[in-house]
């Protein structure tokens, strides 16, 4: 997993230095990977489908940002900001195939979910208000990018994730 996540975090910088947004890159590689640690989604069966598919999420993640901030959008990154919000909310945290979680550890990181979530919306609106919408941006691919890896997998696996509201 630490092989993993430093390949990940070296090749969202990559793609940060490609397309000009170092910084920003970090930012959404820390945002991203700390929701998604917590809110659960799909998972490749095997390593190197997953490597493969990760790493054409995050260019594409990078991607969008550039665009965002080339276009200075507004509407759309807030649409995604608000949908992502809601659905990693309402659906985190979902099991994996690999991973069934107990009803205390689906509660917790629940919590931990939804408080990642209030401090990334947090910080898209400072950023929004203080004229640099550049976090905005990071905070809105993030959350899009999560949430649509849970809308998959419930999608995909609708018997595997059916909530347990008791915990």
């Amino acid at each position: 997993m630490l092989f993993s996540r430093v390949f990940y975090f070296l090749l969202t910088t990559v793609f940060g230095i490609i397309f000009g947004l170092v910084i920003e890159s970090i930012l959404f590689f820390i945002a991203f990977f700390a929701i998604r640690s917590s809110a659960g989604g799909i998972h490749a069966k095997k390593e190197y489908v997953c490597m493969i598919c990760t790493s054409i999420l995050l260019l594409f993640s990078i991607a969008a940002i550039k665009i965002f901030i080339v276009f200075s959008f507004i509407t759309l990154p807030s649409i995604l900001l608000g949908a992502g919000s809601i659905i990693i909310s309402v659906l985190s945290p979902l099991d994996s195939e690999g991973k069934k979680l107990s009803s205390y550890e689906k509660k917790r990181y629940r919590i931990k979910s939804i408080i990642i979530v209030i401090i990334l919306d947090f910080f898209a609106a400072i950023s929004h208000i203080s004229g640099y919408g550049h976090i905005l941006y990071v905070c809105s691919v993030s959350l899009a990018l999560e949430s649509g890896l849970l809308l998959f997998s419930v999608f995909q696996r609708p018997s595997l994730n059916k909530r347990d509201d008791t915990a």
